[in-house]
């Protein structure tokens, strides 16, 4: 069951010791104040370059093995930000549930694109075809707002 814990009021042994998913939604606070030993990975640009790499060979992508082929060349632990083209419908990706599913081997800092608003993280606006809405008790995460 997930979680939401103001910055301000973080046990940060605690949170960082946990084996759960990170969602930053504090403006990246705790990248700024407590990860100076994550590696921190623009996933856009990791896609952007992937996609850059196939289209010229012309064949089709998997995203989700890709992200795994970039993120396996890393050891120990990562804050992953810009992660927006993760959200477009045409990948077809749980964007939430490919992360915790990551975290499970590793501890994972996610950059939340998105909002979190009345206990859910929202990425987008209900009119896009990209909006996504998680209930954050309903998921493995813990939100840092």
């Amino acid at each position: 069951m997930g979680y939401t814990v103001k910055f301000d009021k973080i046990d940060k042994d605690s949170v960082l010791n946990e084996n759960l998913l990170i969602v930053d939604c504090s403006g990246h606070l705790i990248r700024k104040s407590y990860c100076k030993e994550y590696t921190e990975l623009n996933v856009n640009i990791l896609i952007a370059e992937r996609l850059i790499k196939v289209k010229d060979k012309k064949n089709n992508i998997d995203i989700i093995d890709e992200m795994n082929k970039c993120f396996n060349r890393y050891t120990g632990n990562l804050i992953l930000s810009n992660f927006q083209m993760l959200f477009n419908p045409d990948y077809k990706i749980d964007v939430l549930k490919f992360f915790i599913e990551l975290s499970k081997y590793r501890k994972i800092i996610i950059e939340w694109s998105g909002y979190l608003e009345d206990g859910f993280l929202k990425y987008s606006k209900p009119e896009f075809d990209d909006y996504k809405k998680y209930n954050v008790t309903d998921c493995n995460v813990i939100c840092i707002a």
